[in-house]
């Protein structure tokens, strides 16, 4: 939860700044006697704020795919998309115009936010593994441990008396 904290703080942010400075910052884009820099400032006014739930999203989503479970969030985006986005927009379009396409990204990021978050909250990524949670071998040497000695190397107590090494008896 708190990197949807940093994802609503780093898109919110950024979001708001632009908002604010909407006009100006489109300038960098458009000439102030455009006739589409009124149009654009709308369009910035109803489909920034998409960032944030879509911001959001992504973090739900990319915890869930680091576990290997991969298809829920794509599953997610696609619904989103095609079951929700796009069937919107050409519903609304006839009542709204153009304006039914802008409508329709906040909608749709916010069903990505709502179907990615409930997988994160419900869903059995947790059980998801990409490896083997078994090892397969011993854990290799790195040099920084104990020495190891394979028993071809190990000197038998009938060697160490032979060498004169043997282990004095202990003494009670």
């Amino acid at each position: 939860m708190v990197g949807a904290g940093y994802a609503i703080l780093f898109t919110g942010v950024p979001v708001l700044i632009i908002y604010l400075a909407d006009p100006w910052v489109l300038q960098a884009f458009l000439p102030i006697t455009s006739p589409s820099l009124p149009i654009a400032v709308h369009i910035n006014s109803i489909v920034l704020w998409t960032f944030i739930p879509f911001g959001v999203a992504f973090i739900f989503s990319g915890i869930v795919r680091s576990t290997g479970a991969v298809w829920p969030p794509l599953l997610a985006m696609i619904i989103s998309l095609w079951g929700v986005r796009v069937p919107l927009a050409q519903f609304m379009e006839p009542y709204l115009g153009a304006n039914a396409i802008w409508i329709s990204f906040p909608i749709g990021s916010t069903t990505t936010l709502i179907l990615a978050s409930a997988y994160y909250r419900w869903g059995g990524w947790r059980k998801s593994r990409m490896l083997d949670v078994t090892p397969s071998a011993d854990a290799p040497d790195t040099g920084l441990g104990q020495p190891m000695m394979d028993e071809s190397e190990a000197i038998t107590d009938a060697e160490q008396r032979e060498l004169g090494l043997a282990p004095r008896p202990a003494r009670s």
